[in-house]
């Protein structure tokens, strides 16, 4: 997915919950990095098994990089 379809997606769900897109981004990235502390909290390797899988640059995926991966296993 497209960087500027990203954008287009986080300002519609930000339009939806009357905050900014950039505030919609912060809870996303705040949801990953939560659900990977939990499961590697929880020695979880299924889970964690599953974040490694989503491509990133750093060590964490970005609210980006994690909704471009969901559109493609989405529309697979």
């Amino acid at each position: 997915m497209k960087e500027s379809k990203i954008q287009a997606v986080l300002e519609i769900v930000a339009r939806n919950n009357h905050t900014s897109a950039e505030s919609v981004k912060k809870e996303i990235e705040c949801s990953i990095a939560e659900a990977i502390e939990t499961a590697k909290k929880a020695n979880d390797q299924k889970r964690l098994t599953y974040w490694d899988h989503i491509p990133c640059r750093e060590e964490v995926p970005s609210a980006e990089e994690l909704i471009a991966y969901l559109s493609q296993v989405l529309l697979q």
